[in-house]
């Protein structure tokens, strides 16, 4: 995935219904100071098959996304970002 021109990385959202089946990234507009915009964001098509449950959704509240971090044995079962 790549964002649009002048957008970031600014969440996630993440289905989980036992284990991490899909994965939705949140695009945030960059403010002229380096932050993310909220209120000015789009999502990515989904990665993997969505269950039918609501999605969790990690927000980093305006800070760009640098990292992406997971744990897993055979499969993922937990994922998240690391903020600035």
């Amino acid at each position: 995935m790549v964002a649009k021109a002048d957008y970031a990385v600014g969440g996630l959202k993440v289905d989980v219904p036992k284990y991490v089946s899909a994965v939705q990234i949140i695009f945030q507009r960059v403010k002229p100071d380096g932050q993310l915009d909220p209120a000015d964001a789009y999502t990515s098509d989904w990665i993997g098959t969505p269950s039918e449950k609501e999605a969790p959704t990690i927000n980093g509240a305006g800070k760009k996304a640098i990292g992406i971090h997971d744990r897993r044995g055979a499969i993922i079962d937990a994922v998240g970002l690391v903020f600035e």
